[in-house]
């Protein structure tokens, strides 16, 4: 049932506590840091802005793309789409510069529709080969 697995945790930041909503499998797909996930109704996202991107873009590509034959010009532009992602959480994590739960909500977005570009495009290939 699915109020087994979601419960409220009470989390301090910054000296206040705030409540959140989290999975009890927390680390599983997000890592879930409160100053990295939006807030809706006073209550935080079960995942960071990143990861709501990355969700978001992949349901919404996926819903409008699936029916399509994406040629190989797709996969490349999956990848493309995939790199600003990367250099925003690698120049974090080497201290460069401090991200925002904007860019990373935008970053994870374009990456969640290059990823499913990249898997249709796969689709499209695997297609064309039995086809030949």
């Amino acid at each position: 049932m699915l109020s087994e697995h979601i419960k409220f945790y009470n989390i301090e930041i910054s000296g206040m506590k705030e409540k959140t909503l989290l999975s009890g499998n927390k680390h599983f797909y997000c890592h879930q840091i409160p100053d990295r996930t939006l807030k809706l109704f006073g209550h935080y996202l079960p995942v960071c802005s990143m990861c709501t991107g990355l969700y978001t873009g992949s349901i919404i590509s996926f819903i409008f793309l699936y029916e399509m034959y994406l040629s190989q010009i797709s996969f490349y532009l999956g990848i493309i789409l995939i790199i600003p992602t990367l250099i925003d959480g690698y120049t974090q994590y080497i201290g460069l510069r401090m991200s925002n739960n904007t860019l990373r909500l935008i970053t994870g977005f374009t990456a969640g529709v290059g990823l499913i570009l990249i898997l249709i495009s796969f689709k499209s290939f695997i297609i064309d080969f039995s086809l030949n």
